[in-house]
């Protein structure tokens, strides 16, 4: 049987060439942590943080949950150019997309922490 425990900001500090990924396709090192399927993310965000979001053509859905903070994600549709604003404002706030149809920013409007999952894993 084997069963792990630990704490994900450690897990990070580890390895911080994954930028918080913990789980998929990618995790060479434990094989419970591996998967092709999906592909699990635990983030802490300073305010003012800022980036651009994954930009890809293959289908790719994510969720994105907030613990704790403020958080704001801008959406631009690639087909139409369509603007959409989303702010994650309280615990469990969430926001799913396929970023093979949006481009995305984020930003840290709070101190932020965050769990993302997307899927499939590549």
């Amino acid at each position: 049987m084997k069963i792990l425990q630990g704490n994900l900001d450690t897990l990070n500090n580890e390895h911080p060439n994954r930028k918080g990924w913990f789980i998929g396709s990618f995790i060479e090192d434990n094989p419970l942590f591996q998967s092709n399927e999906f592909e699990v993310k635990w983030a802490k965000h300073k305010k003012g943080y800022f980036k651009e979001g994954l930009k890809t053509e293959f289908e790719t859905k994510t969720v994105t949950i907030l613990i704790t903070g403020k958080f704001q994600i801008n959406f631009i549709n690639k087909i139409d150019g369509v603007k959409k604003f989303i702010t994650l404002e309280k615990l469990g706030d969430y926001v799913a997309y396929d970023a093979s149809k949006v481009d995305h920013t984020a930003e840290a409007i709070e101190n932020s922490q965050l769990i993302v999952f997307r899927w499939p894993s590549n």
